[in-house]
């Protein structure tokens, strides 16, 4: 089985790059995204106040509506939070893999692969990518974020270029579906192929 990693910036577009991905003869997909939320979910609400320095906590669990905005407020502490939780989370990923043993390929999916300093799990990496222009609108459109919202999460990130930089394969998705399909289709033959 070889794995494989699929990442981007916020409002790129990897949950339909990865849809597509699914649809492909001999991949399979993770979303770590997922796994990682719900391992969060399990995590010691004040480990986690400690490392962002900020009160999260309500009646003892975490309250996401005092997270999401302390979590995207300092990027330096975001990134410790990421480190502390990315071993462990990968553990939970690894238990996800391992229920695939039909398939040849598997790509994760995670927003923060770089980040959390996942790379050296994958034998290759695609970045999902679009302008920054098309970033902020999406986010705006489709999460009913504000400008000034949409530009927190976007600069808590690392930037897209230099997630570009760091990948083996690109899908821009600036263009219509068809051809977000047919890049999907060509990055999958190669990855087939590696």
């Amino acid at each position: 089985m070889k794995l494989f990693g699929l990442t981007g910036g916020i409002g790129c577009g990897k949950s339909t790059v990865l849809r597509m991905i699914a649809e492909q003869p001999g991949m399979a997909v993770i979303d770590n995204d997922i796994i990682m939320r719900k391992f969060l979910e399990e995590t010691d609400p004040v480990k986690i106040s400690e490392i962002l320095e900020a009160d999260v906590v309500t009646n003892g669990l975490l309250d996401r509506a005092k997270f999401l905005p302390a979590l995207f407020a300092d990027r330096d502490r975001k990134n410790r939070l990421e480190r502390h939780l990315a071993p462990a989370g990968w553990k939970k990923t690894e238990l996800a893999i391992a229920t695939l043993t039909d398939a040849p390929c598997v790509v994760i999916e995670s927003a923060i692969l770089f980040e959390a300093e996942l790379e050296a799990h994958f034998k290759a990496i695609v970045v999902v990518s679009c302008r920054p222009e098309t970033q902020l609108l999406r986010l705006q459109h489709n999460r009913g974020f504000t400008e000034m919202e949409a530009l927190t999460r976007i600069a808590s990130l690392l930037p897209n270029a230099e997630k570009v930089r760091r990948s083996d394969f690109v899908i821009e998705t600036d263009r219509d579906t068809n051809d977000v399909r047919k890049q999907v289709e060509t990055v999958c033959q190669a990855l087939m192929r590696l």
